[in-house]
């Protein structure tokens, strides 16, 4: 990572991306370590403390209008650059979690978005959705097997899941799993994924057509009636999935209790009231289930485990909720387009690194702790943590190897106390969930 954001090699970015046309004492890379403590701030930072900033630490004055127009095209560009070869930097090659069930998959692919409101004066490059004029979405793709992010890409917010899990499908590699939700739900990707021998984790879609092996239509209404007469818990049967280019999966049906049933059904018939449709006897009958479909064979998953496994992907939300509570990024005050990308990349460049080293001082740690049990860094207190100490996270960047060393070592003994996930009564958190996956493996 240091050589990545080395000085000498930032400057090189910064030429490519036309940024620096000619020598200055304002490098691109000074440039850069300005955006980078500016992005470590949860308020807002005016173009009078960016120049404050630069002349304290670097000794350049500068005024607001220079500074203002230093953020153009090929600035976003630069920033941009830097992120791309962050994420493509190569991770150790040592997995966080090993065990039967994490070495069935290459990786073990969790990917969301999150979406948000930005000033309208941005409209014109940056659609809203849900009636806001402007709006940004960030497409976040990680490996929980390795914590390496796979993807983080901004796009308009009137982009949907789907157009993105389209285009993406190309980046799945044999073997991998992937975890996801209704919103990137595609037969036509899942397909792909079958295809690549990769295997997909998926809730099913109530419109879509679902047949026995044998040809015949499911009815879900008689499934439901059978599974309550002989008190079934769940029950998993092979089935395939469209009326065209039928997809052979495993489908897990789990009944769930009446308030819940009776909830979705009446979110349900709110929605089609407003779109003017209505609800059938067969989808309301669908709503007695929780069903998840996958293609992952039953010796690398069984039954009972698909419901947890899926339950790992709330992790990305619990992320999501992080960058927006520590990080502000969906607060930003009246700017011009191109500054408020730069600041914006620069807050994912320092959550990544972020990131990084939580996950490397957790694979220094351990999963197991010395009395036998679970033990994982939070990231919540991780982050928060980091962002408070952000100058010795400068001074691994920056300072020679022997103080950049010093600095690695204060954090990694910090992080090591009292940073850990906590386990809570009657809920099952995220370490009960590996500790779940751990003990199948032995």
């Amino acid at each position: 990572m240091r050589t990545v954001l080395s000085r000498p090699h930032l400057q090189v970015q910064a030429k490519k991306a036309g940024f620096v046309h000619r020598s200055s004492k304002l490098t691109g890379a000074l440039f850069f370590d300005m955006l980078l403590y500016c992005s470590s701030l949860q308020e807002g930072v005016s173009l009078s403390r960016m120049a404050i900033f630069i002349e304290e630490h670097f000794g350049i004055p500068i005024s607001k209008q220079s500074l203002f127009e230093r953020f153009n095209a090929s600035c976003v560009e630069f920033v941009k650059a830097v992120l791309k070869e962050i994420l493509e930097e190569k991770f150790a090659a040592i997995p966080l979690y090993q065990g039967s069930f994490w070495d069935s998959f290459h990786h073990v692919r969790i990917k969301d978005s999150t979406k948000f409101k930005i000033p309208d004066m941005l409209q014109e490059h940056y659609k809203g959705n849900g009636g806001s004029l402007a709006g940004i979405s960030i497409q976040y793709e990680f490996d929980l097997k390795t914590g390496k992010v796979l993807d983080l890409t901004i796009y308009s917010g009137d982009r949907n899941d789907r157009s993105d899990a389209g285009a993406t499908q190309l980046n799945v590699e044999e073997g991998d799993l992937i975890i996801c939700d209704l919103g990137y739900y595609s037969l036509d990707v899942f397909q792909t994924f079958i295809d690549k021998h990769s295997y997909f984790l998926s809730r099913y879609y109530t419109r879509t057509s679902v047949f026995y092996k044998d040809g015949s239509r499911i009815c879900f209404q008689k499934l439901y009636a059978d599974m309550k007469k002989k008190g079934m818990r769940q029950q998993e049967i092979e089935v395939y999935l469209g009326n065209e280019h039928r997809l052979p999966v495993r489908m897990l049906l789990i009944p769930v209790c009446d308030q819940v049933y009776e909830k979705r059904v009446r979110d349900r018939k709110k929605a089609q009231k407003k779109r003017g449709g209505q609800m059938s006897a067969e989808m309301c009958a669908c709503y007695h289930f929780t069903i998840f479909i996958t293609n992952v064979p039953g010796e690398s998953l069984p039954a009972e485990m698909i419901y947890p496994v899926y339950k790992l992907r709330w992790q990305i939300e619990l992320m999501f909720k992080q960058w927006k509570s520590l990080f502000c990024i969906h607060k930003t005050g009246k700017m011009k387009e191109e500054r408020y990308l730069c600041l914006l990349y620069a807050k994912l460049i320092l959550i990544v690194i972020n990131l990084q080293i939580t996950y490397r001082i957790q694979k220094v740690i351990g999963i197991t702790g010395t009395d036998g049990k679970i033990r994982l860094l939070s990231f919540n207190k991780a982050l928060h943590t980091l962002i408070r100490y952000f100058n010795r996270l400068y001074c691994i960047i920056r300072a020679q190897k022997r103080m950049a060393r010093e600095a690695l070592v204060s954090l990694f003994e910090i992080l090591s106390k009292n940073h850990f996930l906590e386990r809570k009564k009657n809920k099952e958190g995220f370490c009960k969930l590996i500790e779940l996956f751990l003990c199948v493996s032995v």
